[in-house]
């Protein structure tokens, strides 16, 4: 079994996408997006790594910046919603620094947006269980990987689950 779909297992996903860096998976994603659907908005947060940012405006979108709670340094639906409109394109739910994003409480938001694609970004948390014990990765539409010497995961790449 190829090690995309080895690694997309233990998440419970199909299979995934590997690449020379986890912003170039997204960019792939986010560019395919932009070709299918035009230009979009993309909301992340506003405290993440930059190559997230990139990617999207690589891509062709505009950013919106979504605030992120001081408790957990990670956006909320509660900041996430008064940005989220017909023209959201996606979602970048970002677990900053390990700590858990409650990719579960952006349920709501994947309902009422179904047209949005929401991604759970785990590069700093691989491996991070939410509080029911489910593996941090494993909630959204895709799952973004990156490996690197400062990363849980070392070495060179990244990926996109799905």
């Amino acid at each position: 079994m190829p090690l995309t779909q080895r690694v997309a297992a233990c998440l419970g996903m199909r299979t995934g996408l590997a690449c020379a860096r986890g912003s170039a998976a997204l960019y792939a994603l986010l560019a395919t997006l932009a070709r299918r659907d035009g230009p979009g908005e993309v909301i992340i947060p506003a405290l993440c790594c930059e190559s997230v940012a990139l990617a999207a405006a690589y891509a062709g979108h505009k950013l919106r910046f979504a605030d992120v709670s001081s408790e957990s340094l990670c956006m909320t639906p509660e900041t996430v919603a008064p940005l989220i409109s017909e023209r959201t394109h996606a979602v970048i739910v970002v677990h900053l620094y390990g700590v858990n994003a409650d990719a579960v409480s952006f349920a709501s938001l994947r309902r009422e947006y179904p047209q949005t694609v929401f991604v759970e970004d785990i590069a700093q948390a691989l491996g991070g269980r939410d509080r029911d014990g489910r593996l941090l990765g494993a909630t959204l539409d895709y799952t973004l990987l990156s490996f690197a010497d400062n990363k849980i995961v070392a070495g060179d790449g990244g990926m996109l689950l799905f």
